[in-house]
């Protein structure tokens, strides 16, 4: 007990002057009468801390840092972790700082300017946060860490606040099964329609969907549209991404891509033609060829589907060299500029996906491809084609 309260004392001198700095995990051995600690913090930090262990006396066998990648970066090993915009974002706006609190733009403006450039440590340090808030920022920790210590993170969240949605989703993302996964989410959802009031009578989306508070109901939302899809519970899943662009037209998410991809799958002509009237200036790579696709199950080899796929070849013709092995896969670095091997991930997957449960209409898009004169243009002579997608031979028997 002495020496875990001499920790406590250091870590908690480090909070107060560097930010984060906690007790993670402590294993005993009374046969050594030794103990090991891991701690959540690394470099010059935990060498303070072994310097003030050192000078109280303490004989500790050994002090563990996090390994870097659990206390830099979210655990991807969690199905739901988020990424780091929305973990910066959320940290730094988690605290008092309350822009739904001003009633005149002034006032949010003058806020604005003390916390510009502020990190989450210090803004909470000038805004405390309350307990629900406390509850949030813990549930946010938890995706740092392995399974272990990210559930006993999880239940200290909801002990504080037993309604906080960070906290359900997060263990939610530890769990395998994706059945389970479907039940738990609904049950997130009911009580973020209770806390939220989604179900009030002046519920107002804009409003509602601008408020940071929601961002856990959305992305829950989100991943139940996914799991729904992902068990083929098609129109369910559908149904759900529907509601969800619905509450904010600018879909910040992207889940009008996988809508539209489902919409052409499936062929729900109701959804895709929605999607069409309500993103008429839509102008990514996936809606190009989704366009084509849709047209040539509908109405075969038409003009009409001619002249789409023509407006997707002129847009990106690289998409389809990959899908006939021609071009190699490119690599994934996150960014890509339009017209280039690189964007062609965008719409690889679906065309794939198409070629799968569509040949006949694989066919057609590579048969209109090289009549064009499109592969002639684009077909890299230097490239083998060995890490192409090869669904098809590009140049073999494409009636």
């Amino acid at each position: 007990m002495q020496a875990i309260g001499l920790i406590e004392i250091g870590c908690t001198k480090l909070a107060e002057e560097y930010g984060r700095a906690e007790i993670m995990d402590t294993e005993l051995n009374p046969a050594k009468n030794t103990m090991t600690v891991t701690v959540d913090m690394k470099g010059s930090a935990l060498l303070r801390l072994c310097t003030t262990l050192v000078d109280s006396g303490l004989d500790i066998d050994k002090i563990e840092p996090l390994d870097v990648h659990h206390f830099d970066v979210l655990n991807s090993e969690n199905l739901y972790a988020p990424d780091s915009h929305y973990l910066h974002f959320i940290e730094t706006y988690i605290s008092g700082a309350d822009f739904s609190k001003f009633e005149t733009l002034e006032e949010a403006q003058e806020l604005m300017s003390q916390i510009q450039g502020k990190t989450p440590e210090q803004m909470q340090k000038e805004f405390p946060p309350d307990t629900k808030s406390k509850a949030w920022l813990k549930s946010l920790e938890a995706y740092r860490y392995p399974v272990e210590i990210s559930q006993k993170m999880i239940d200290d969240a909801l002990a504080l606040d037993p309604d906080c949605l960070e906290a359900h989703l997060c263990r939610i993302g530890w769990m395998e099964d994706v059945e389970q996964r479907i039940d738990a989410l609904e049950d997130l959802l009911d009580i973020g329609d209770r806390v939220l009031g989604v179900n009030e009578p002046d519920f107002d989306p804009e409003m509602w969907w601008g408020d940071y508070h929601t961002r856990p109901y959305v992305r829950a939302m989100q991943m139940l549209g996914f799991a729904l899809l992902e068990k083929d519970y098609t129109d369910e899943g559908i149904e759900v991404l529907m509601q969800l662009i619905a509450m904010h037209h600018t879909d910040n998410l992207g889940v009008r891509y996988v809508l539209l991809e489902e919409s052409v799958i499936h062929r729900k002509t109701v959804v895709f033609n929605q999607l069409l009237e309500a993103y008429p200036d839509e102008s990514g790579l996936v809606f190009y060829y989704a366009k084509a696709i849709d047209a040539h199950l509908r109405y075969g080899n038409k003009f009409k589907s001619k002249k789409l796929a023509i407006k997707a070849f002129e847009r990106n013709p690289y998409p389809v060299l990959i899908l006939a092995g021609e071009e190699e896969y490119p690599e994934d670095t996150g960014f890509f500029k339009v017209g280039t091997k690189e964007e062609s991930l965008e719409v690889i997957p679906f065309l794939m996906r198409i070629a799968d449960k569509y040949e006949k209409t694989t066919h057609w898009l590579i048969h209109v491809f090289i009549q064009q004169g499109f592969g002639e243009r684009t077909r890299n002579d230097e490239g083998d084609g060995e890490n192409g997608a090869q669904v098809i031979d590009m140049y073999g028997d494409d009636k």
